[in-house]
């Protein structure tokens, strides 16, 4: 093992739960300003997200119809399971951003895996290896 490698105890495991030994790549800047729309994305169904400095956006355009949610969100290294309000706003390094909604009185935490970005592309891997591509909007 390289003296430069984390033991399996110290390394930080993906939102699939398999250990990882990479070295974080995005922050909480490499999310904002771009807005994004689905690759599964059509003609009477768009979805869109977005990202400002503390809220991760996304907008539905159903038949002509919007709808927009708008979650609490920060970059962490691990798929935090637990939300830390202290964390939202702040510039942060990590592979995962943590998102935090409420609906109907409950408390959902979720950790999206920020598996690639480039100028044009994002790519993100839920909890459930969901993987959803996305290109840029504007």
């Amino acid at each position: 093992m390289s003296c430069n490698k984390k033991t399996s105890e110290e390394a930080p495991q993906n939102v699939l739960g398999i250990q990882s030994y990479k070295v974080p790549a995005y922050s909480s800047a490499t999310l904002r300003g771009t807005e994004w729309v689905a690759d599964y994305s059509c003609k009477d169904d768009e979805y869109r997200i977005c990202f400002t400095d503390s809220l991760y956006i996304c907008t539905e355009i159903l038949l002509g119809k919007t709808w927009e949610y708008k979650y609490p969100y920060y970059v962490s290294e691990t798929p935090d399971r637990v939300f830390d309000k202290a964390r939202v706003g702040k510039e942060n390094v990590g592979d995962y951003f943590i998102s935090y909604s409420t609906y109907r009185g409950r408390a959902d935490v979720e950790a999206i895996e920020i598996y690639y970005v480039s100028p044009e592309k994002l790519v993100l891997v839920k909890w459930n290896n969901d993987t959803v591509s996305y290109t840029r909007y504007k």
